[in-house]
């Protein structure tokens, strides 16, 4: 990974994390991290609305997903920041374990390799 990409998630997650603290000072950990959820449902909602081909146009709800996916990356770096963790040394993490599973070979278990 560049270091210009591991300083802008390090930097982005100050900056918000200074913007939360201003905007939402009493602000506990359920309510930050329950943030999340909030903004998902959202894209959930523009989700199932465009399929459902309700309430507006396809492009409408592009739009309103679009807007909600920002909205849930921008409650991911809160809550990373309020709970006291990098949100990008997470992801790696993660995406190392997550990256490995195969679905397509094993449909049924956690999609990970056979271990010898």
């Amino acid at each position: 990974m560049s270091a210009q990409v591991s300083y802008w998630f390090t930097d982005t997650q100050d900056k918000i994390g200074k913007w939360a603290k201003h905007n939402f000072p009493d602000s506990d950990r359920v309510c930050t991290v329950g943030a999340v959820t909030e903004e998902a449902a959202e894209m959930l909602r523009a989700a199932r609305k465009q399929s459902q081909k309700i309430r507006g146009t396809y492009e409408e709800w592009d739009k309103e997903l679009q807007k909600e996916a920002g909205d849930t990356l921008i409650a991911l770096f809160q809550a990373a920041e309020h709970c006291g963790f990098d949100l990008l040394d997470a992801f790696c993490i993660r995406w190392y374990e997550v990256s490995r599973r195969d679905f397509q070979q094993d449909s049924v278990g956690h999609g990970l390799p056979k271990e010898e």
